[in-house]
């Protein structure tokens, strides 16, 4: 293990672009499950931005989440109270993706 979430999980969603590039999807279709994680990935930058820069509640949180992704309720809330203990980790992700 890395030890830094940016470096690891980084290089993870670094290698599903890379698949896209390569050619590996060979129609929408078969791309659509990686927009789907794109999607909520970028849900979740604006999520922990929106808490830890923008003073959201969690109410705001969870509404802007279930407004922007398909994901049950009690798992949005979980994910909420996650990035609500863990500042800058559920961005990490994608900013590691981009360095």
């Amino acid at each position: 293990q890395a030890g830094f979430t940016a470096y690891s999980e980084g290089w993870g969603l670094y290698t599903e672009l890379l698949s896209k590039e390569m050619g590996a999807y060979q129609d929408p279709y078969s791309d659509f499950g990686r927009l789907v994680g794109e999607m909520w990935r970028a849900v979740r930058l604006v999520v922990d931005t929106g808490i830890h820069a923008m003073g959201w509640t969690e109410q705001q949180a969870v509404d802007y989440f279930a407004n922007n992704v398909s994901t049950p309720l009690p798992s949005i809330v979980s994910e909420i109270r996650r990035y609500t203990v863990l500042p800058g980790q559920a961005t990490s992700y994608k900013i590691g993706m981009l360095k």
